[in-house]
């Protein structure tokens, strides 16, 4: 897997979309699963905060990866004009998210990873990405996740699976949402970095040993910390805490469940973390009011509509 920079006159430089990738502490990548409920709540994230006064997305590059059917199309999250259509986009996408209170940064930003396309192979797939986080590009390592220490993953289970034992779990306790953790706190240095495990509180866990027909074959690697491909002495091995972060739905218009994804999101994981890094007030304190805005592709099969109708004559 290989990181290509989006490197413009309007946009970031070089060596500022480097210190966004280094000093990033989290990473958020949706991960397509049933009723792709993980991309709308990435397309929401994203299309959301960028238009905040307390929030900036920027758009940092692309990944490309051979285990991933590759797509293009039109930006995604601009708003059509005459005089301009967006720009390309791709099937993996890289983007920074930042906080503000009163025009000063709060904590370090968050890197989102959007899955836009259908992983062909998820094994490989995992593990060119565990590579790419673990030591970057080959030809340039300062294109990678230095300070990266959390990767969460936004995803999907089906409802409608014939298990006994959460069958009964879900008699005996309904529930919306479901959470599967894997801690590793060798990169924390104190308990203040990041205590991943007393924020996730109101999110049922769910065992992936207990019940793994709710783990699609990319979250089931992803909630590993597996060696590379060029083998566990080499250095290049991440040990992260991963985290994921499914709905229960079925397939259809799951839109409201991608809605209901980034609140859960939000509430439990992005104002927690928040709070962590600054004691007073924060940007998201009344987020349960926040107005979630769906994406300019929505509208549009994706992105604006063409220019010349006489392409398809």
């Amino acid at each position: 897997m290989k990181f290509f920079p989006c490197i413009s006159s309007e946009g970031l430089s070089e060596s500022e979309i480097k210190n966004l990738l280094h000093n990033a502490e989290m990473c958020m990548i949706s991960i397509p699963s049933i009723g792709n409920v993980g991309q709308l709540a990435m397309d929401f994230i994203i299309s959301s905060y960028s238009e905040k006064a307390f929030s900036k997305i920027n758009k940092l590059g692309y990944l490309e990866t051979g285990f991933l059917l590759s797509c293009v199309g039109n930006d995604p999250y601009f708003a059509p004009s005459e005089t301009h259509h967006g720009k390309l986009h791709s099937a993996l996408e890289v983007y920074s998210l930042q906080f503000y209170q009163n025009d000063q940064p709060v904590g370090a930003n968050i890197i989102l990873i959007h899955c836009r396309s259908i992983v062909i192979y998820p094994t490989l797939f995992v593990r060119d990405l565990n590579e790419w986080i673990s030591k970057g590009n080959d030809d340039d390592g300062d294109y990678f996740l230095k300070n990266l220490q959390t990767l969460i993953s936004l995803s999907s289970a089906n409802a409608g699976l014939q298990d006994d034992r959460f069958i009964q779990r879900i008699q005996e306790s309904p529930m919306e949402f479901g959470l599967a953790s894997l801690a590793f706190d060798a990169n924390l240095t104190n308990d203040s970095q990041f205590p991943l495990t007393s924020f996730l509180t109101t999110i049922p866990r769910i065992d992936k040993a207990t019940y793994p027909l709710f783990f699609s074959a990319v979250n089931s690697k992803l909630l590993e910390n597996d060696e590379t491909s060029q083998g566990e002495n080499n250095g290049t091995v991440r040990k992260l805490n991963r985290v994921i972060v499914f709905m229960i739905c079925n397939e259809g218009e799951n839109s409201i469940h991608g809605i209901s994804l980034c609140k859960a999101v939000t509430g439990e994981i992005l104002l927690p973390y928040l709070k962590r890094t600054n004691i007073n007030s924060t940007p998201l304190d009344h987020f349960n009011s926040m107005e979630w805005k769906a994406p300019y592709s929505w509208r549009y099969f994706y992105g604006p509509p063409v220019n010349d109708i006489n392409l398809y004559n």
